[in-house]
């Protein structure tokens, strides 16, 4: 109550009227999408068991380990031989948010044989904005609390955010990147209801008091089902571990998203990087992708999967490692950049 006293009743008039809008909006944009012409697309693969899918969660569940450093307490997952591997360097996974590490877990269970795997739970914030600055020092905080000097880093999605922020400012501890599903932009169609109503809203008003968190549950369920081999009750599960939806998008999600545009600035990731994509994602279209693959000093290519969810390295998974192999591999063997795009057939 303390709070909302600190805005005042006009001011929280003002909150509820752009509540209803925001509302309104997302209902307006939900509408549109059931009532477009074109048909939705059938779904690309067989769906994931329930039974596979929940062992994949415990895998990586089971072998987290609660880590302090400093006071910050997180839980990381280390698994993998620590020396005399097939490639002594590390692979480190950037996580997303709190709930959706399983999206790593073929990755994690495929390289472990060969490779140290790591990943970390992050801590998500719900009552202050926690932006890219403080997400990129997580992951040096990780490095240096376990040791590690450079690692092979991956990161899907939103991850590449902070991801693309830490190999900028510490390129000697990246031996590689590979972000797959992010553009050097983050703009979610349509411009106009998401960027400069829903999110402007968001960002300047105290709409955590009163838009629910199952509206934005459902705008964020519909936005990353697509056609992909993840049913939405899955999908659903993973988002459960975070139950308050506004609060987690207003200060965990929105400081980073809202903010990045890398154009600039892309050059300065001088390492060898790997990109890959899905070929109708809304939030990183592949034009986007090739631009940015056009500005990477060292990019070895851009593979296009077709769709799979925004989950693609679940759905798509074996393809994806076989190609982070022969990356790594190049990589290892100093094979200069060479940029190749491909479409991955289904």
């Amino acid at each position: 109550m303390a709070e909302k006293g600190r805005w005042g009743g006009g001011r929280l008039a003002l909150a509820a009227g752009a509540a209803l809008g925001v509302v309104g909006s997302v209902a307006y944009g939900l509408k549109a999408h059931k009532g477009s012409a074109t048909p939705a697309p059938l779904m690309v693969g067989a769906v994931v068991p329930d039974d596979e899918f929940f062992a994949d969660e415990r895998y990586i569940h089971d072998h987290f380990v609660d880590a302090t450093i400093g006071d910050w307490r997180t839980r990381i997952f280390d698994q993998g031989p620590k020396s005399g591997a097939t490639d002594d360097v590390p692979i480190f996974f950037i996580p997303i948010i709190k709930g959706l590490e399983v999206v790593y877990a073929k990755q994690l269970r495929f390289f472990a044989e060969t490779h140290r795997v790591l990943l970390y739970e992050r801590t998500e914030s719900l009552d202050r904005p926690v932006g890219t600055a403080a997400r990129a020092g997580e992951i040096r905080r990780v490095f240096d609390h376990l040791g590690i000097e450079r690692a092979h880093i991956v990161a899907l999605g939103d991850a590449g955010i902070p991801a693309f922020n830490f190999v900028r400012d510490h390129p000697s501890r990246c031996r590689s990147l590979t972000v797959l599903c992010l553009g050097p932009r983050y703009r979610v169609p349509p411009f106009w209801l998401n960027e400069r109503i829903i999110n402007t809203a968001m960002e300047r008003l105290p709409l955590e008091y009163i838009v629910p968190s199952s509206v934005v549950r459902k705008q964020v369920l519909r936005g990353l089902t697509g056609t992909g081999r993840l049913p939405a009750h899955l999908i659903g599960h993973m988002l459960d571990y975070m139950p308050e939806q506004t609060r987690l998008y207003k200060y965990s999600i929105l400081p980073m998203t809202r903010h990045h545009e890398m154009a600039d600035w892309v050059h300065r990731i001088t390492v060898p990087t790997l990109l890959m994509d899905r070929d109708d994602d809304r939030v990183a279209p592949v034009a986007e992708m090739q631009e940015l693959a056009s500005l990477l000093p060292q990019c070895h290519g851009l593979s296009v999967f077709n769709d799979g969810g925004r989950f693609i390295t679940y759905t798509w998974a074996d393809p994806i490692n076989v190609r982070l192999r022969a990356f790594f591999a190049a990589v290892k063997a100093g094979v200069p950049a060479t940029y190749r795009f491909e479409e991955v057939p289904v």
